[in-house]
């Protein structure tokens, strides 16, 4: 398996603790691991890496949800530094962030794609795996582990190829925030490329943690 970014990893959980020293709240601290089905039916892990994920929409929720912004810097016109505003996959842009919930979970969507130019702050959307060659599921598990102090989200997508003629190259992923009608990148990431044959069954998972102080 090829492991990517493991020391900027486990700073990464530093931080987030010496963080919770200083009463600062800290993002989640994401990791990913893709891995497929062999034809013996036994699971290969391939990739295993430190998330380098977060796009300006992102950043925008975070800063609108926990500076408690003003009305001033919500603009439903630009996208760029100095705004609060939220950029679809279409272009649109809007001044407060798209979400709905079903029970008590955001609305999400997990989808790989085929671009490899690496990740920028103003990502807004991928190059998809067309949606007709492939089925799958999306699966999400959250549990907050005592021993590590952290809450930890874990997000799947189970992907099987079912073109039959037709072989990619995986080589990005995101995580989009998924409104009826519209679709917000939150995340994207890329990585070496990962085939993915007519047949193939892969296996794309996202780890966010989120440290908790010791209640001192």
């Amino acid at each position: 398996m090829l492991t990517i970014g493991m020391e900027e990893l486990e700073r990464a959980r530093r931080l987030q603790e010496e963080s919770a020293k200083l009463h600062l709240p800290s993002p989640p601290v994401t990791s990913f691991k893709i891995s497929r089905k062999e034809n013996n039916g036994k699971i290969k892990d391939l990739i295993y890496a430190k998330s380098n994920s977060y796009v300006r929409n992102a950043y925008n929720m975070l800063t609108q949800d926990l500076t408690f912004s003003s009305d001033e810097v919500s603009n439903g016109f630009y996208f760029g530094d100095g705004a609060i505003s939220y950029q679809s996959t279409a272009g649109s842009i809007r001044r407060t962030p798209s979400r709905r919930y079903s029970g008590g979970e955001l609305d999400i969507d997990l989808r790989l794609g085929t671009n490899g130019t690496p990740d920028t702050l103003d990502d807004t959307t991928l190059d998809e795996v067309p949606t007709t060659d492939w089925s799958g599921s999306l699966d999400r598990y959250s549990m907050f582990d005592p021993s590590s102090r952290r809450f930890i989200t874990l997000i799947t997508r189970n992907m099987a190829n079912r073109s039959d003629t037709t072989t990619y190259e995986i080589k990005e992923s995101g995580i989009y925030i998924n409104p009826s009608g519209a679709y917000y990148l939150a995340i994207r990431d890329t990585f070496p490329p990962v085939i993915f044959a007519p047949g193939d069954s892969i296996t794309f998972t996202y780890q966010l943690e989120v440290y908790y102080p010791p209640d001192i």
